[in-house]
């Protein structure tokens, strides 16, 4: 049985970059952020902590008076008199604000502390898209009552956006068993209730205010929808903290009062809990090599779709793409790339299907295998897509092979990571010649920009410009996205003892800075394997440990894989690095000792290594380099002395590979 000391260890190693707050001391209630070690308040036992919140919870406040009310009964991280208040309707399961939470959110506490904002979180569970969001809220609920702010924040940024971990736990009731929080769960039938009227409660105000959709944010009152860049919330927050120093005989406790008073106003509607219309700027979309339905050449109007097979809106808005054909002629071509969602967990191999199609039959194939998918007399999740695939004609067993080998993982990928830099935050999301309109709309919404453009087309063309150029030249002054600057760590040089994969002269080197028994350090791997398929041996690893104080088992799995190592080589490192990321819930000593037998070392050698801790000086020289360097959770990679905190997604691993490529 996992002990007190054991559950708050782990519940803490399932955050983000498994990292911890630069939280406030006294009544304050600190967030668990990436990427930082555990203090000492944060690796306290449950009871310390638990008094700790209920002393928090005691101290009651309210400020129902204010147009976007909030008060003690709300998750809060940052202080009860900080300036600058930023409420959120969030939902539990919604991809778009764990990844609003995590990002800019994230960067607004390190940015600006506690004192200076503080963040309040309210439920608003999008039941018809997120079957599992009602039910985690009411966990959530539920953990914020017995545990406070802190115990709450830590379910957060540990299921945030992750519908899978409901689906391998069988219940949201019991994730938090899951994720070693169970003694500050499990609600009773009554409870359960009463939480859920308190979740309801949370909707009825965001009803009220106007909000549709999730994240929903209000900062001092001022309404932001959609998952907003950093930069925008900074803007915003930089304003308010000027006009808080203007108010004069407001006391500390009234300021989020006055200000949301004067700056409240109900937010602009999306579309199925997307982003907010912006249908005016033109963005410059590439086509990459997506497969055009339409004259291939050109047309008067090119509208790019980022869609996922999986995604029941993009579905839906297929009649309407054909009525705009139908209607347009040859006037509109349309492209497709794809944008799969986290939680739609078919729409990878929806997507392989469709590229092979279009490999082995060409355009024609994919857009067959296109519609095939899209039917929806066959419940998606019903498919069997060998079938499908016999029945497009295709050589199933290449299509398999496409399947086992993730063939086209790279290019989907390549995909995403054009729409990420064109903030494709849900699907269906378009672009009609470089103009966005996002969601599953009406006929009506597309043909008024489509008749807009073809006027503008027109004009372009009578000045002699030739119809297979005219895309380019449209969207030629188009918004182009602002990518956020890299960070640059010097983390001294390469030991000579460090673990290695790839040629010793590759161009890139990636120093891999993880702990075994971090689940986020296990999540980024697949991530690493991609890239090493991709750049091959442009690219080498350097493995160095940095196991966290609060994982226990972190660093003698660290020695056994050093052992492997010393035994075995570099193959033999690797071998037990995989192994125990495989079985990252083993890693007892006996489990360690079972992982050697597996791969055939010398156990004596083993177990006398592992009871002399022989590599604590190796690890601790590890963990000292990126302490110096300024590094402080785990995973966390040095790539040619680019910094790139925490798992981050393929696309920003490839941006940093590419610009170290150059030399730059």
């Amino acid at each position: 049985m996992i002990d007190r000391q054991r559950a708050v260890s782990t519940a803490l190693a399932l955050l983000v970059g498994c990292g911890t707050p630069n939280g406030p001391r006294t009544l304050r209630v600190s967030v668990p952020d990436s990427p930082s070690f555990a203090s000492e308040r944060q690796v306290a036992t449950i009871e310390e902590r638990v008094a700790t919140q209920r002393e928090a919870i005691a101290a009651v406040w309210s400020d129902a008076d204010s147009p976007v009310p909030v008060s003690s009964t709300d998750a809060m991280w940052g202080s009860r008199t900080a300036k600058v208040t930023i409420v959120t309707f969030s939902d539990l399961e919604c991809p778009y604000c764990a990844r609003f939470d995590l990002g800019a959110l994230k960067k607004v506490q390190e940015t600006y502390g506690p004192d200076k904002v503080r963040l309040i979180f309210k439920h608003m569970p999008l039941t018809s898209m997120h079957p599992h969001a009602m039910p985690m809220a009411i966990v959530g609920r539920a953990i914020f009552e017995r545990g406070g702010s802190s115990a709450f924040f830590e379910l957060l940024h540990a299921s945030f956006g992750r519908p899978e971990i409901v689906t391998a736990t069988g219940s949201a009731f019991e994730v938090p068993a899951a994720l070693g929080l169970a003694s500050l769960a499990t609600p009773s039938a009554i409870e359960i209730q009463r939480y859920k009227a308190e979740v309801l409660a949370d909707m009825a105000v965001a009803k009220k205010l106007g909000v549709v959709g999730t994240p929903a944010s209000f900062i001092n009152g001022v309404s932001i929808v959609g998952a907003q860049p950093f930069d925008k919330i900074a803007a915003i927050v930089d304003r308010e903290l000027e006009a808080v120093n203007l108010l004069v005989d407001v006391p500390e406790d009234r300021v989020y009062v006055e200000r949301s008073k004067v700056n409240a106003v109900a937010p602009t509607p999306k579309v199925d809990g997307h982003e907010p219309e912006d249908t005016t700027t033109v963005w410059r979309v590439p086509l990459g090599k997506a497969p055009i339905r339409g004259n291939k050449a050109g047309a008067l109007v090119t509208i790019v779709e980022f869609g996922g097979f999986e995604c029941p809106f993009c579905a839906k808005v297929q009649p309407t793409l054909e009525k705009i054909r139908a209607q347009y002629k040859d006037d509109v071509r349309i492209a497709f790339r794809h944008n799969l969602l986290p939680f739609h967990k078919r729409a990878k191999p929806a997507a392989i299907l469709s590229l092979e199609a279009r490999s082995q039959k060409g355009e024609a194939g994919f857009w067959a295998a296109h519609d095939l998918l899209f039917d929806r007399a066959t419940p998606f999740d019903q498919l069997d897509f060998g079938v499908v695939a016999k029945r497009l004609g295709l050589n199933v067993t290449r299509f398999e092979k496409a399947l086992t080998d993730d063939r086209w993982s790279d290019f989907v990928d390549d995909e995403m990571a054009d729409g990420e830099r064109l903030t494709v935050n849900g699907t269906p999301h378009f672009f009609i010649n470089g103009r966005r309109i996002s969601g599953a709309q009406p006929l009506d919404a597309f043909v008024k920009i489509i008749d807009e453009e073809i006027v503008v087309a027109k004009e372009v063309r009578a000045k002699g410009v030739p119809l297979n150029e005219l895309y380019d030249r449209l969207i030629a002054n188009g918004k182009v996205p602002e990518e956020e600057p890299l960070e640059k760590k010097d983390v001294g040089a390469i030991p000579t003892t460090a673990p290695t994969k790839g040629p010793a002269n590759a161009k890139v080197t990636i120093q891999i800075f993880s702990d075994f028994e971090c689940p986020y350090c296990a999540r980024v791997e697949p991530t690493l394997a991609g890239l090493a398929r991709r750049y091959r041996n442009r690219i080498r690893f350097v493995w160095r440990d940095m196991p966290l104080p609060f994982h226990p088992n972190a660093k003698p799995a660290a020695n056994a894989a050093r052992e492997a190592q010393k035994q075995r080589g570099n193959k033999g490192f690797w071998a037990m690095h995989d192994m125990l990321f495989e079985n990252q819930r083993a890693l007892s000593r006996e489990s360690l000792e079972q992982y050697a037998v597996t791969q055939k070392l010398d156990l004596a050698r083993f177990t006398t290594s592992l009871d002399a801790s022989t590599y604590d000086a190796q690890i601790q020289a590890d963990i000292d380099a990126a302490k110096a360097a300024g590094i402080t959770g785990a995973p966390s990679f040095v790539i040619n002395g680019y910094f790139v905190p925490g798992a981050e997604r393929p696309s920003k691993f490839r941006r940093v590979i590419e610009l170290a490529l150059t030399g730059k």
